[in-house]
This record gives structure tokens, C-alpha cells and sequence, in this order.
């Protein structure tokens, strides 16, 4: 399961589930995300994942920066 929360309202903003802990869990998780919120995110919005692999790779990266 990969999920993101909203810190201030403690709220699971959107999540994804998966057999398999491949990076598309967490790609799939930014693209619910993009969807639950209309591409409207805060400008002080900030990404905070508590694993470890899955958040380090340039694509990854780069789809958080796509996010605004």
C-alpha cells in the first residue's frame, strides 16, 4: 500500500494498492493523487515519503516536480 496524507487534517488524501512493490505503486499513487486534487496543490505543499527506495530515483523526481 502506498498512500499520501494530508498532515494538517491527518486525512488519506488518496492511496494505491498492489501485489507487488514494484516503482509503479508509487507512480500510480501520484497520478490518484494529481487526480484527487485537480492538480491544485498547495505552493507550500511539500512530499514527505517514510520509505526508503521507492522515493529516491530521478524519475520519481521528476514526476513530483510535474506535480507543481
Amino acid at each position: 500500500m502506498s498512500c499520501v496524507k494530508d498532515a494538517a487534517t491527518k486525512e488519506i488524501v488518496t492511496y494505491h494498492l498492489s501485489t507487488s512493490l514494484d516503482m509503479n505503486i508509487v507512480y500510480e499513487t501520484l497520478n490518484k493523487l494529481r487526480q484527487a486534487l485537480n492538480q491544485e496543490f498547495h505552493p507550500s505543499a511539500i512530499l514527505h515519503p517514510d520509505q526508503g527506495f521507492h522515493y529516491i530515483p530521478p524519475l520519481f523526481q521528476n514526476k513530483v516536480k510535474e506535480l507543481g
